[in-house]
């Protein structure tokens, strides 16, 4: 399930998504697509942890154009929508899907950049996730923040006196590697 969303998610990743957090309650965002056929390009999907679904605002700042329907499979009627929440390490996470191409009434809007504002009620829980989904999420998560978490800043070996002489190599060697 989680490769399948991320394949998904990253998949748009030749379009420019760029986020600018106004406060911890406000998140504004702008979603450009890229010049190539507008018409083949898939959603650009991100997320936002939040308890409840947020409430949202959209402008499209650039229209490319308006052709007649010729997309049989094109079913929104919107730019921009928030999809059904999904459980993640104990937080509740909103898909937020951008569309590069809507109909309205029978005609095909393509665009090349929207202007999206998220009111979000901040969550009490914690996303809780292995540093390599970490990697992966901060950047799919649009109000992903690493609350309250601290790598190790170093490396503690205690062990009695007797065992110094045992114990020095690890330490040289945990000291070759980085650690200190």
């Amino acid at each position: 399930m989680i490769a399948l969303l991320l394949s998904l998610c990253t998949a748009s990743s030749f379009n420019e998504v760029m986020v600018t957090k106004v406060s911890t309650a406000k998140l504004r965002l702008e979603v450009r697509f890229s010049d190539s056929n507008r018409k083949e390009q898939i959603p650009i999907t991100r997320f936002v942890i939040a308890e409840q679904k947020p409430a949202f605002e959209y402008k499209i700042t650039k229209f490319d154009s308006i052709v007649s329907r010729t997309v049989q499979d094109l079913n929104n009627s919107k730019p921009v929508e928030l999809a059904a929440p999904i459980q993640l390490g104990g937080a509740r996470l909103y898909p937020v899907v951008v569309y590069p191409s809507y109909l309205n009434k029978d005609l095909v809007n393509h665009y090349e950049s929207v202007e999206i504002e998220l009111q979000i009620a901040p969550s009490s829980k914690e996303l809780k996730l292995s540093s390599s989904l970490r990697k992966v999420f901060s950047n799919l998560i649009l109000n992903f923040e690493e609350n309250g978490y601290a790598s190790p800043s170093g490396y503690l070996i205690i062990a009695l006196d007797a065992f110094i002489d045992e114990l020095t190599p690890l330490a040289a060697w945990k000291e070759k590697k980085g650690m200190n």
